[in-house]
């Protein structure tokens, strides 16, 4: 598994036959993306059989699978799913989620404290752009962010 960190988080006896332990496994993964990864594989049950009994655990059941907390930079959102933290927030990671930035003050994508915010201007720019509002998707919104970053000569970051 490509993480950072594995620590077991408790240790219990499950059953009332004193042959099985109930255990819980923290895995880190070094970002949002690697956390999904391993989600991603940690979901296939024949995976997770294949590789415990590998090392010599037959019969392992997994009871549950779920992201609990972010690393710094990282919000944890309600589908149990980091995410990078926008610009003009900071997150600091675990369970917390965005805060913004003081009035007044600007982040890039992916802050993690207070610190990262910065005085700055903003300027407002008001346009009409020649699509229907049903087109205008997400991907449009960052197409013509990105634009408007190049025509002002700053980084997309700084465009929200």
């Amino acid at each position: 598994v490509n993480a950072s960190m594995a620590a077991v988080s408790s240790v219990a006896q499950a059953g009332d036959d004193g042959q099985h332990t109930a255990i819980l496994v923290n895995l880190a993964g070094a970002d949002a993306a690697a956390a999904a990864a391993m989600v991603g594989r940690l979901s296939s049950s024949a995976a997770v059989q294949q590789a415990t009994e590998r090392a010599g655990f037959h019969g392992v059941g997994m009871q549950s699978l779920q992201v609990t907390a972010c690393m710094a930079g990282y919000e944890l959102l309600t589908t149990q799913t980091c995410s990078t933290c926008p610009a003009n927030y900071f997150c600091t990671g675990g369970t917390s989620g965005r805060e913004a930035c003081p009035t007044g003050q600007f982040s890039v994508p992916g802050s993690s404290q207070p610190t990262d915010c910065q005085q700055g201007f903003y300027v407002v720019v008001a346009a009409v752009i020649p699509i229907p509002v049903a087109n205008f998707t997400g991907a449009v919104a960052d197409k013509f962010r990105a634009a408007l970053a190049k025509a002002a000569g700053v980084d997309v970051g700084r465009v929200s």
